[in-house]
């Protein structure tokens, strides 16, 4: 285990934050689960590989949705001078953060030489924070200038989720 390897990185604590959502996102949402059974009969249906396309359509939405309170929360971190990771699993947040200043995004598209850039800007201290999707930035980089990572939104697979958390609970942590 971690804990036993490295006893002295810090404890990982994880905090959930509610945000509002749209009306229109909430019905959407609403709609999908009582359309298609509810949340027992959507899991039956995921497992025989039905009602993917629409519930992927609905956790789009729902990551979109929660861009306000994003910026909101990134905002606090800017004023209090914290270097940020946001990851999320849809593209919509991360493409959002490309145009803000003093931030670098990392997805699919990032080719190498880039990503190791963007890993040195941030580890020095040149970027307030850095965009990722949880797939391109979950992996190979060292992001531990941050000792805070953001979720919009969680991957399918728990351990690409795992994975992102540890680019800033990584040996060189101290907080």
């Amino acid at each position: 285990l971690r804990e036993e390897v490295m006893p002295e990185l810090p404890a990982k604590t994880i905090q959930e934050t509610a945000v509002e959502i749209d009306k229109k996102t909430i019905a959407l949402a609403t709609h999908y689960v009582k359309t298609h059974g509810g949340i027992d009969h959507i899991t039956e249906q995921l497992s025989k590989g039905l009602a993917f396309d629409t519930l992927a359509t609905v956790r789009a939405a729902l990551a979109s949705a929660k861009i306000p309170a994003l910026m909101n929360m990134i905002d606090d971190y800017e004023e209090q001078e914290e270097p940020l990771v946001v990851f999320s699993a849809h593209r919509a947040p991360i493409d959002l953060l490309a145009k803000r200043p003093g931030w670098a995004v990392i997805t699919g598209d990032t080719p190498p030489a880039k990503r190791a850039e963007i890993e040195d800007d941030f580890q020095s201290g040149k970027l307030k924070g850095v965009g990722a999707t949880i797939k391109a930035g979950g992996v190979a980089i060292t992001l531990t200038h941050a000792c805070h990572a953001l979720f919009v939104d969680l991957e399918w697979s728990p351990a690409l989720n795992s994975q992102a958390e540890d680019r800033i609970c990584r040996i060189g942590q101290t907080r």
